[in-house]
């Protein structure tokens, strides 16, 4: 399997979070820690201001996979 590569940043965030891949996002989901979903996007341009100050799976699915990333909120 082929590590794709993301760039997810700034990590940590306060407002937005940008997502860089070569791939087509097809969805990309938040969970808090507990495995509750709290975003849902298709969009590289992520507006988590409305999450609390924490620590997030991201979960993002394209074509090709299906990874998951930990993102801090400031």
């Amino acid at each position: 399997a082929v590590k794709q590569s993301f760039k997810i940043y700034p990590n940590p965030a306060s407002d937005f979070l940008l997502i860089e891949t070569q791939d087509n996002i097809k969805d990309i989901n938040i969970y808090s820690v507990s495995g509750q979903k709290v975003l849902n996007s298709q969009n590289k341009k992520i507006n988590i201001q409305s999450l609390r100050s924490g620590v997030y799976l991201i979960e993002i699915k394209t074509d090709r996979s299906t990874t998951t990333h930990k993102i801090i909120k400031k």
